[in-house]
């Protein structure tokens, strides 16, 4: 989890979807930020504070909302694997 920690810190306040795409799965894969594209969809994931103006353009997600996310990610993880 080190890396993580140290990847957010690097970031930008505001980070593009490759960013959080590397930091949140390790890799910053076309494959996954289409994953994190479903995730927001379905509400699983923050949306962008800036969305994308067109096909080409860059979505903007809050660092701050990332990191809160992610710990809440960690939470429950740690919280199922100590039921089970």
């Amino acid at each position: 989890m080190m890396t993580y920690r140290s990847k957010l810190n690097s970031m930008p306040p505001l980070m593009t979807l490759k960013q959080v795409s590397d930091v949140v799965f390790d890799n910053d894969s076309n494959a996954n930020c289409q994953t994190i594209r479903r995730f927001i969809e379905r509400g699983h994931f923050p949306a962008p504070k800036i969305p994308a103006i067109n096909r080409g353009g860059s979505a903007y997600f809050s660092k701050d909302e990332v990191s809160q996310w992610f710990q809440k990610e960690l939470i429950d993880e740690n919280k199922s694997s100590l039921e089970g």
